[in-house]
């Protein structure tokens, strides 16, 4: 049994081992495509300098895998994953020319490998050719249209290549076939923006915000877009709905105080903080450096020093087991000439954590 299936094993190679070389169009002055049949001995030693290039590879020595790839496409120049193999290699040695001038070859060979394709994309994208890597991406887009993965990756490198119309033609072809898509609608929303379409721009968050209702990061982002462009009022209402769905939302109760503070409204900012500094979700280094900046500009604003020591009340009351908690509870008391007050937050500090060099310094003081 063993000799016919060999011969039938030859058989078929004889008839897949067609091969491209290249050859000089004397009249025309250009490299043209001929096909050159390899041998069936050529074609099993180049599969062995395959394998051994492969054997090289994992092992970690390439530049013997390279010899051994190399080898293998003299004798076999149909052998595509030989020239995918070298590419890679050139790619890793830096010659991204050597790379795509290899892929090429092997797509040359086998055209519809999306692998092969895939990875054209991607080496023209890291020569900073995306106008290139779009089209890849398009043409695999074309022949796999139920691969969404493709539609963005086009419209990825449309957009790097400054080619927004395009790429806004492309997320709309997203959305045709599978409806409103967050990574889609932002990146819609970001080119509007950037062409200073602003009512353009808040309608695709709109329309994002509608798809996915409970998703408030898309209401914040709204939300943060108003307010970046001076639409002040818009963005409170937006903020209060996402309050009124969800009265600890860390983004919207930070936002606002922020917004009131920056805004000369301290008592409006103080409801809001302490909203925040309540919530246990909200990471104590956040809240510690809000503190920090009444630290930080003591000397500008000493009437807000009362604001400070609320905060970090309810900071400890919220993080109780947080030694940095009561460390910057004492730095405020310390810092308004509070000493005896300060040394005993600082005392609960070091109770939680005793190997906090700066804590046990400011005791010394």
């Amino acid at each position: 049994m063993t000799k016919p299936k060999i011969l039938i094993l030859f058989l078929l190679l004889l008839v897949t081992s067609a091969a491209f070389s290249q050859k000089k169009d004397k009249k025309k002055g250009k490299e043209t495509e001929v096909i050159q049949k390899a041998s069936v001995e050529d074609i099993l030693n180049a599969e062995r300098f395959f394998f051994d290039g492969q054997k090289e590879k994992i092992l970690g020595n390439i530049q013997e895998a390279y010899t051994f790839f190399n080898e293998a496409t003299k004798l076999h120049p149909g052998l595509d994953a030989a020239f995918f193999e070298i590419a890679q290699i050139q790619q890793m040695a830096g010659d991204l020319v050597s790379a795509q001038k290899s892929l090429q070859k092997a797509i040359l060979i086998s055209p519809k490998n999306i692998w092969y394709q895939q990875y054209n994309g991607d080496l023209y994208a890291s020569q900073y050719q995306y106008d290139k890597a779009a089209l890849v991406y398009q043409t695999l887009k074309k022949d796999n249209p139920k691969v969404y993965d493709y539609y963005f990756q086009e419209a990825y490198y449309l957009i790097l290549s400054n080619q927004m119309k395009e790429a806004l033609a492309v997320y709309n072809e997203i959305e045709e076939a599978i409806g409103i898509q967050p990574d889609a609608s932002l990146q819609k929303h970001k080119i509007y923006a950037r062409d200073n379409q602003p009512d353009l721009a808040a309608k695709e968050l709109e329309k994002l915000i509608n798809a996915y209702p409970d998703e408030l990061e898309f209401q914040n982002n709204l939300a943060d877009f108003y307010l970046s462009n001076g639409e002040t009022e818009k963005a409170i209402g937006v903020f209060e709905k996402i309050l009124a769905i969800d009265s600890n939302n860390i983004m919207a109760l930070t936002s606002l105080a922020d917004y009131y503070k920056k805004n000369n409204q301290p008592e409006k900012a103080l409801i809001y903080s302490k909203k925040a500094f309540s919530n246990p979700d909200i990471p104590v280094d956040a809240k510690i450096t809000v503190l920090f900046n009444y630290i930080q500009f003591y000397e500008k604003n000493k009437g807000e020093i009362n604001e400070a020591f609320e905060l970090s009340n309810i900071l400890i009351a919220t993080h109780p087991k947080e030694a940095k908690a009561y460390a910057i509870a004492g730095d405020l008391r310390n810092l308004d000439d509070k000493p005896r007050e300060a040394l005993n937050f600082y005392y609960q500090s070091l109770e939680l954590r005793k190997d906090v060099f700066t804590v046990w310094q400011q005791v010394f003081f």
